[in-house]
């Protein structure tokens, strides 16, 4: 009687160990916090909504990024839809 794996299992189980897992995050998601505070931040026009989510040095960038939005969103509500999912 043989015990252990089958021929080949090994190497499967191996290479399986070895691809990336997949994160499926919630803060991340359309309905999940970050996305939330951008869109508070969006409709009051204060960025510190959404700066609570993000590192010291990441700050300028989303700040840069916010007043752009806010700038594009005042050309119409087909600008405003296209600037709000470039801020989200």
């Amino acid at each position: 009687m043989k015990h252990g794996c089958p021929p080949g299992s090994v190497l499967v189980l191996s290479v399986v160990m070895m691809l990336p897992a997949v994160a499926s995050g919630h803060c991340d998601a359309l309905d999940g916090p970050v996305v939330k505070a951008a869109q508070r931040a969006l409709a009051t026009g204060n960025v510190n909504h959404a700066l609570a989510w993000v590192q010291k040095e990441g700050e300028p960038e989303v700040k840069l990024a916010f007043e752009k939005t806010m700038a594009v969103r005042k050309l119409g509500a087909e600008a405003n839809d296209l600037a709000d999912r470039y801020f989200l």
